[in-house]
């Protein structure tokens, strides 16, 4: 994809200026921008076109320009507190509506008309020769494979160049195939609950990253970035089923390595666990327990013993409770890799608030004994555990929250606020 000439980016912002009331001529010109490479400007009109959609209360619009908006810069606190208001708005309002289904909002990008950035976009598919099938062979993944069957599908395999630091995948995008490195290095980060982008490792040559769509994530769950000049073999759905048909031991290799790198995407997502030394994150990657949810089926329920801790894999979990007249107070609603919080756990007392799934969710739970173990291991042990526990007693309604900034109106011109 060529990057957009000086006449189209001022064309788009001469429609933009022209005809306010039309947001896309905004997101569009944003957009423009990205492509260009000109990322701060673009940042600033994505947040003046978001904040444009929840004022008109297109809250669809705002949380997927919002989710954009990220990707550009997954530092943005305001932005992201933005995200997770409009989770716990669109959840209960799901909630209560009869006429409403309820809907996970982590796909929401997947209905909505905004543009999202695409990782990877243009870059040609090569065909591998054929002499270099054995670099295919030596993963350990598809060590198994006859050379034969792989030469019968060789006319699918297809690979990608990417330069250092360009991103290859992204959090909150689309999800579409996987990828095994033929040569290079890339590194894997994510959000974690402090709206910071947090590292979590590098993979080399021979590794493949990206199974979570083709196992079913309707989203990528981490951003993965070239550490060097970086050549990938592209796995699509079809490509996947050929591997699993060939290869005895391929599906069953990806699907157990998917289960840890699972695990180790929620403690990644943590401050508190990800700081834990290796040996301690290690026992807890052993120790966690996955535990299907069906929908509006309660996880926690009030004076519940605090035994196990739970942390949503997949999934819309409600987190409320109620006072003595039955009145129920939200608390919030979890995200993938966010936990059932309250300080209550520290204290070893009995659950004091509700938790129960809007959908259908996976989560996974270790022993609070487990935890209280490992947290030794930590400086300041109490207040480290006080700060992972703390509970937000009220989550802010989409209305009150603003996607950045504290203005609430659009702003005419292409600089924002």
């Amino acid at each position: 994809m060529n990057a957009p000439t000086e006449a189209e980016i001022e064309a788009a912002l001469t429609r933009a200026e022209q005809d306010t009331g039309e947001i896309h001529h905004r997101v569009r010109y944003a957009e423009l921008l990205r492509q260009s490479g000109r990322i701060e400007e673009s940042a600033e009109v994505y947040r003046v076109a978001a904040r444009a959609y929840a004022v008109q209360e297109d809250w669809l619009r705002a949380f997927a320009l919002a989710r954009a908006l990220l990707h550009l810069d997954p530092t943005d606190t305001e932005t992201q507190r933005f995200v997770t208001s409009m989770y716990a708005s669109e959840s209960r309002s799901s909630a209560s509506s009869s006429t409403t289904d309820s809907r996970d909002m982590s796909q929401v990008t997947g209905v909505v008309d905004g543009p999202l950035p695409v990782a990877l976009p243009g870059k040609s598919r090569n065909p591998l020769p054929i002499s270099r099938l054995s670099e295919i062979t030596e993963m350990n993944a598809v060590s198994d494979m006859e050379h034969g069957d792989l030469e019968d599908i060789s006319h699918h395999l297809r690979s990608v160049i990417v330069e250092r630091g360009e991103a290859i995948l992204r959090e909150g995008e689309r999800s579409s195939g996987m990828f095994f490195i033929l040569r290079g290095e890339v590194n894997v980060s994510v959000v974690d609950d402090t709206g910071k982008l947090a590292f979590i490792g590098s993979l080399d040559q021979g590794a493949y990253f990206g199974e979570f769509s083709i196992l079913g994530a309707p989203l990528r769950r981490a951003l993965v970035e070239a550490q060097t000049r970086t050549e990938l073999l592209d796995i699509d759905d079809e490509l996947f089923d050929l591997f699993t048909e060939r290869s005895r031991l391929f599906s069953e290799r990806i699907r157990v390595e998917h289960e840890r790198r699972m695990i180790e995407n929620i403690i990644s997502r943590s401050r508190f666990l990800r700081r834990l030394p290796t040996e301690s994150r290690e026992r807890l990657i052993l120790e966690m327990t996955p535990r299907e949810c069906a929908p509006r089926e309660l996880i926690v329920r009030e004076g519940d013993p605090t035994d196990r801790i739970y942390i949503l894999a997949r999934g819309n979990v409600d987190v409320y409770r109620r006072d003595d007249t039955g009145e129920r107070t939200e608390l919030g609603c979890l995200q993938p890799g966010q936990l059932i919080r309250g300080v209550e756990i520290v204290e070893g007392q009995p659950y004091a608030r509700y938790a129960r799934s809007v959908e259908a969710s996976t989560v996974y739970w270790f022993s609070r004994d487990l935890l209280m173990e490992l947290a030794t291991d930590t400086p300041d042990r109490e207040g480290e555990l006080n700060q992972f526990f703390a509970s937000t007693e009220s989550a802010p309604s989409a209305t009150e929250a603003e996607v950045v900034g504290s203005q609430t109106q659009e702003t005419e011109t292409s600089e924002g606020p």
